[in-house]
Order: structure tokens, then C-alpha cells, then sequence
């Protein structure tokens, strides 16, 4: 009862490891009771209940493995919103303040190309892409704002021109994750393919969780390096050959 109550109280968002490792204690427990229970008092029903329900959990588990990669990669680019503020601050803040005590805009401009410059160079493979998009999006701001406020065209063309020469190496830098991350793929698919999970034995599935889930954790450790890889080596080759299509 105890160990039911505990399984009643985790929120739907928990994961379902951590249900399953309190399920299978409660399959233990019943194991034991049906070890000296007698017939009137037998849960095997209850028992062969929870011995399918882990079954279907462990191939459930089993089913997300081949999104792990995916799951790394796009909780690397949510890190980039909290440059969210720092962004605002930069590039819409710090401008209106400046047109409000009459300060040279054109000359901030210039210092904020360098603030960017700085930003790109310090960010690494697996945050290029979002923070270009976070810059685009500041930029597609300001646009609306010049209709309004015509001074802050000349920080519009800085932030146009910075994309203009950063956005080309978007291309050369998802080519190196695509690399990096066909091996990691392929070890991961052939994990899985190992860990089929035919067996209905709980005892078994759980140790071959544990191994496997060690190896997938060197995967996406790895996977991990290869996203917080410095994109300055790559920005410092120059400009790729290949230009945008739309030009």
C-alpha cells in the first residue's frame, strides 16, 4: 500500500524511469506474496497486470532512445533565450535611451557591431543557429520601430550588414554537427536494435536497461562535446564558398 501511495503522488510530468523503478518494487513485493500466499488469497492477476504494464513502459522507453540527439540539440538552443534580455537591452533598450537624451546613434552602432562580433565568436556549434535567429528577430523589431522613430535606420543597416557575413557560415556549421552526429546516430540505432526487449522476464529487462542506458549515456555525452564545440575555428577560415540562393 505504501509503495502504491508513493506511485499515486509522482506528477503525470515525471518521467517514466522513475515510475518504473517504483513499479518494480511493487512487483517484487507481489512476486514474494505469491511465494507463500494460497489460493484464496492470490494476486496473480494483479500480478501478471503490473508485470505487462512495465513490459509496455520498458518498449515505450525504448521507442524515445532514437530521439535522444534531437532532445540534446533543441535543449542546447533553449539555453539561448537567456540572452533574451541581454539582447533586449543591446539592441532596443539602450537605443531609445539614446534617442531620448539626444546621444549619437551611429557611433553606438558601431560599438554594438563589435558587441555582436564578440557574441557570434564566443557561441558555440550547437547555439549558432538560435542565436542567429534571436538576432533576426531584434532586427525584424527594429525595422517595424524605424516608421516611427527613423533613427535607428543606421543600427537597422549594422545589425543587416552583421547578418549578411554571419549568415553564410550557417551552413558550414550544421555540415560539422551532421558529421559529428551520423556515428553517435548510428551506434545509438544499433543499440536499440540490441536492446529489442522481447524478453518478458522483469528481472532481465532491468539489467539490460542499466547496460544500456549507460552506453547511450556516453553517446549523448559526446554529443554534448560536439554541440559546446567553439564555432571560432570555423568563422575563422573565412567566408564559405557557397553564398545564399536568394542572392
Amino acid at each position: 500500500l505504501i509503495c502504491c501511495q508513493d506511485i499515486l503522488q509522482f506528477r503525470h510530468s515525471e518521467p517514466v524511469a522513475k515510475f518504473i523503478t517504483k513499479l518494480e518494487k511493487l512487483h517484487a513485493y507481489v512476486h514474494e506474496w505469491q511465494l507463500v500466499a494460497s489460493r484464496e488469497y492470490s494476486a496473480a492477476a494483479q500480478f501478471d497486470e503490473i508485470t505487462a504494464l512495465i513490459i509496455r513502459w520498458r518498449r515505450l522507453e525504448l521507442s524515445t532512445w532514437a530521439k535522444l540527439l534531437d532532445v540534446e540539440f533543441e535543449n542546447c538552443e533553449r539555453d539561448v533565450s537567456s540572452w533574451w534580455f541581454v539582447a533586449y537591452e543591446v539592441l532596443v533598450a539602450a537605443p531609445f535611451q539614446m534617442m531620448e537624451s539626444g546621444g549619437d546613434l551611429v557611433e553606438y552602432s558601431k560599438e554594438t557591431l563589435a558587441t555582436l562580433e564578440g557574441f557570434f565568436k564566443s557561441t558555440t556549434l550547437g547555439q549558432y543557429g538560435a542565436r542567429l535567429r534571436l538576432l533576426e528577430s531584434f532586427r525584424s523589431l527594429l525595422g517595424l520601430y524605424t516608421k516611427q522613430f527613423p533613427a535607428l535606420e543606421n543600427l537597422v543597416s549594422a545589425v543587416d550588414n552583421f547578418l549578411r557575413h554571419y549568415r553564410p557560415f550557417l551552413s558550414a556549421i550544421a555540415k560539422a554537427l551532421a558529421e559529428g552526429r551520423q556515428s553517435l546516430e548510428k551506434d545509438i540505432k544499433e543499440q536499440i536494435q540490441l536492446a529489442s526487449w522481447k524478453d518478458t522476464n522483469i528481472t532481465a529487462l532491468r539489467e539490460s536497461a542499466r547496460r544500456s542506458h549507460h552506453k547511450l549515456f556516453k553517446y549523448v555525452r559526446k554529443y554534448r562535446e560536439l554541440l559546446a564545440q567553439p564555432t571560432e575555428p570555423i568563422l575563422q577560415r573565412g567566408m564559405p564558398e557557397e553564398q545564399d540562393d536568394d542572392e
